[in-house]
């Protein structure tokens, strides 16, 4: 029996498609409140049972919002206990198929209904053989498979679709190879449940070989035949060799030149040939520059080309470091390619092959080694099944091993932490090649080194240990390296980071059985179980002092001060702290006593705590005027309520003066938002650049012809209780008149969902697409799901600002709801701003502008782009400093209007 047969004959026996609505989503205290139970064979409808449940509890407002299900609907009916019999009896032995069943399972079999029957998961399914990455719930798979439907958050209605979308998907199961079905069921195996998934049950009924572990490791050493040779630069030095960067530059740029020639609609500007210049002077007196090089400029050739030259005439590396996957993406796909392909006349012999590549940090690569352990390991939970299920099939044909290739969502980060390089390198424990060396070894042989802000400050804070060794920087996105910097060069210890890391290593050396047992061993054990009980305790105290402190739900941070930090209760925790540092050295020392636990992995880690432990110690003891101290409480009064210690630096310009300037490599720090009303003045301040050839070179755009700047006058101010209201009607009006092609971008979360509920119950059933980031994907599933739709509303909060570029100027209108202001009682700028003479005007409004720079970019990204900019916050006009926003962005059609204008103003724009 094949697969397309084994499904088949799934099929040809009873499917029971089950659904559950409930009072929220804690499997052991919520309840019931509606479950549906349809019957199929053959794929077709046989029988329901379909019933409301009384919880015996309150139904909150916001499930009733959800489900449109009140107490009333359940008042006089059953409850879960007086039914399961019948439930179970309507079920029979048949499969069960939901999605996510995880959730309705872990109800239903506390309850006792359902407990013996195998299941068919079809989010499960979806994870591992739909390749896009598109968001899994279940009206996006139903969408994404045109799987029509109307009736979501009602039991029925949901058990229906479940089915349907399990229909749909059997195509791709068919397409599953016997080695992955194996797999699958394999690791399936491992999840602690009494029954079988999908994978199992296919494999039984086709009578599938067992996995065999063996043949699959054989299967993975991929880089024993590569030849890691450098990029023969001999032809491409000759030519260069003819002119000075200043004349090659010149002659890329000129009207029948190379670029011209090779790269459609490409026209000289003036703007691209100055900032070239520019970079190129840096680079040759290898001091540090500033640009801000305005939309369509044309900047990434403008410091390529300038590179190139300097990279092979000097036979040093240029390092490139971006902020986001985009911008490496497109400098390793688009940009690099085309910039080579534009000098084959020039040059005859030039390869693409390893001239430019992609450093990323050890956690972005999978680690063979250990997933194999995970492979020989007893016990996965349902979500380390999910994904190490997927992450088998790739890892059997990726070249890189970069997860970015198989879009891990970051609720799966612990688990990926699991099996990825990590703290481990060099490990080879198996004569298995790494991933991450792979990537390190045509690193140190490719003339263009592409990075990102984190990896690049890694390095630097590491003393230039992690990448290999470069002549030229160029840091593009650089209105993102302050706050980079900040999360490199500070710190954040949490019990649980501490104690998870703790036991990574208990369990490394304890139980894969790799280390003989010796006395020393038992020892080591009592240690660490003495450390994570004084760890605890420290903790346990550190909890104490913020709820002494903090007495208001709402704030999350308490900086300490030298008024906190000369408190008794926080005196008192430095003998606990020195109890702990006693046993981790006791720790450190009996590590370094045993032979096994010097290798790479069980040091790395040793390393790793005892620097987190030093930055504890500074927080306790050696604090400096330089950084800010604070203790965080994430999800207060909540069941995954986190409490942790912070540290951050406040002085970036000195950390790129001791880190970076100082090994007088030429620098040119470059983005499209920079400046502050024309000034690099506040840039030049953060980065520590004093450098007369800093400029802002304008975009060559017409905005005045391409951007309507609506700003809207009879909005309440955002503080004022009537606001949220308005908005919501404002954005009603907004959306109606452009007929979708909407980014709204928000400063609160709350706010959106609020948005995002009105604009739901208005637009929604008038054909409307409406997204949220973070409730209907992530960005790049929304991007995906909105290709096909020309009347989307996509909403978004933070990220969001810069971090979306919707294509073919599908884009309309932006609206932009507050102007972004930072958070008040942020520790970093609470800090910063007792240093200034005026926070607002030198901190607070200069990261708002920059912020409100980057929401108004997002409209126009190329000379095709045209569409209107709403701001929906009225202090833009009655405050002084809202000339300072509208100053900062290119000259466009600005109009002042009430919202009864919208739509006129929009007709008569268009």
């Amino acid at each position: 029996m094949n697969l397309k047969q084994g499904l088949k004959y799934i099929n040809s026996n009873y499917l029971i498609a089950v659904d559950i609505e409930t009072t929220g989503l804690n499997t052991d205290t919520d309840n019931i409140i509606e479950i549906a139970a349809i019957k199929f064979l053959n794929g077709e409808y046989v029988d329901k049972y379909v019933t409301f449940v009384n919880p015996m509890m309150r139904i909150t407002e916001e499930i009733t919002a959800l489900t449109g299900i009140s107490d009333n609907d359940v008042l006089f009916s059953p409850t879960i206990s007086q039914i399961s019999e019948e439930i179970n009896e309507f079920i029979g032995n048949a499969p069960v198929v939901g999605h996510n069943l995880k959730f309705d399972l872990s109800i239903l079999n506390r309850e006792n209904i359902a407990i013996d029957n195998d299941f068919i998961d079809t989010y499960d399914i979806a994870y591992l053989v739909l390749e896009s990455d598109i968001n899994l719930s279940l009206s996006s798979l139903a969408d994404h498979l045109n799987v029509p439907f109307d009736d979501l958050h009602r039991a029925e209605g949901d058990a229906y679709l479940s089915f349907q979308v399990f229909q749909s998907m059997i195509p791709y199961i068919e397409k599953i190879s016997i080695q992955n079905l194996s797999l699958y069921s394999f690791l399936a195996s491992k999840v602690d449940k009494q029954t079988n998934t999908i994978w199992e049950i296919l494999a039984t009924n086709i009578k599938a070989d067992s996995f065999n572990l063996d043949s699959y490791i054989t299967n993975l050493d991929k880089f024993s035949q590569l030849n890691y040779d450098e990029f023969d630069k001999t032809e491409l030095r000759n030519f260069l060799s003819k002119f000075t960067c200043d004349e090659f530059i010149t002659y890329m740029f000129s009207h029948k030149g190379p670029i011209a020639s090779t790269i459609k609609d490409f026209y000289q500007r003036a703007s691209q040939l100055e900032m070239s210049s520019k970079t190129a002077n840096t680079f040759e007196l290898s001091n540090q520059i500033l640009i801000e090089a305005g939309t369509g400029t044309g900047k990434t050739l403008a410091y390529l080309i300038p590179a190139l030259w300097h990279s092979v005439m000097s036979d040093k590396k240029v390092a490139i470091s971006t902020n986001t996957i985009t911008l490496q993406d497109q400098l390793i796909n688009k940009e690099i390619p085309a910039l080579l392909n534009s000098l084959k006349e020039d040059v005859n012999q030039l390869e693409y092959t390893n001239f430019a590549h992609p450093q990323k940090g050890k956690n972005n690569y999978v680690c063979i080694s250990r997933y194999i352990d995970i492979l020989k390991s007893s016990n996965l939970t349902t979500d380390q099944y999910r994904l190490y299920s997927k992450v088998g099939v790739w890892i059997q044909k990726t070249s890189s091993g970069d997860k970015n290739e198989i879009h891990i969502p970051g609720w799966q980060n612990s688990n990926w932490d699991k099996i990825s390089v990590g703290m481990k390198h060099n490990c080879n424990t198996r004569g298995i090649a790494c991933f991450y060396d792979h990537s390190r070894k045509i690193a140190n042989i490719s003339t263009l080194l592409i990075v990102n802000h984190s990896l690049l400050l890694a390095d630097l804070r590491s003393g230039n240990n992690i990448l290999p060794e470069y002549g030229y920087l160029i840091i593009d996105e650089a209105h993102n390296l302050e706050q980079e910097i900040i999360n490199q060069f500070g710190f954040e210890a949490s019990k649980n980071r501490i104690l998870d890391q703790l036991k990574y290593y208990q369990n490394s050396v304890f139980l894969r059985n790799r280390i003989e047992q010796t006395d020393k061993l038992e020892n080591l054990r009592e240690l660490l179980e003495t450390h994570s009980f004084n760890i605890s305790e420290f903790f346990t105290q550190i909890d104490q002092i913020f709820n002494n402190q903090v007495t208001q739900n709402n704030i999350q941070n308490l900086i300490v001060n030298e008024q906190i930090a000369n408190s008794k209760p926080f005196i008192s925790l430095l003998p606990i702290w020195n109890e702990s540092l006693q046993s981790f050295k006791k720790i450190l020392n009996l590590n370094e006593s045993i032979p096994e636990l010097q290798a790479d992995e069980f040091s790395d880690f040793i390393f790793d705590l005892d620097l987190l432990y030093e930055s504890i110690q500074e927080l306790l003891i050696n604090r400096n005027d330089n950084s800010v101290y604070w203790i965080n409480k994430r999800n207060r009064y909540q069941s995954n309520e986190e409490l942790s210690l912070k540290l951050a630096p406040l002085n970036t310009a000195e950390i790129l003066e001791n880190y970076l300037y100082v090994n007088e490599v030429g620098t040119l720090l470059t983005s499209a938002t920079l400046s502050i009303n024309g000034s690099l003045d506040y840039a030049s301040t953060q980065y520590g650049i004093d450098n007369t050839n800093s400029s802002v070179i304008k975009s060559p755009f017409d905005y005045k012809n391409m951007v309507l700047l609506g700003l809207i006058r009879d909005i309440p101010d955002p503080r004022n209780e009537l606001y949220q209201q308005k908005l919501d009607s404002t954005l009603v009006d907004i959306c109606s008149s452009t007929k979708g092609g909407i980014l709204i971008l928000h400063t609160s979360y709350y706010s959106l969902r609020i948005s995002r509920s009105m604009l739901k119950k208005s637009l929604e059933t008038k054909g409307y697409t409406i997204k949220a980031q973070g409730i209907d994907g992530t960005i790049n599933q929304i991007l995906s799901s909105i290709q096909n739709h020309e009347n989307f509303i996509i909403m978004g909060t933070n990220t969001l600002w810069e971090g979306i570029d919707i294509p073919d100027s599908k884009l309309k209108s932006v609206v932009i709801t507050r102007l972004p202001f930072g958070v008040p009682g942020d520790p970093i700028n609470t800090a910063k701003s007792a240093k200034l003479n005026n926070p607002f005007r030198e901190l607070t409004l200069p990261q708002a502008i920059i912020r409100f720079r980057q929401g108004f970019g997002r409209l126009i990204r190329n000379e095709k782009g045209k569409g209107a900019v709403f701001i929906l916050d009225s202090r833009i006009i009655n405050q002084q400093y809202g000339n300072l926003f509208i100053n900062s962005i290119p000259e466009c059609s600005m109009k002042k209007i009430d919202t009864s204008q919208i739509s006129i103003l929009l007709k008569d724009w268009k």
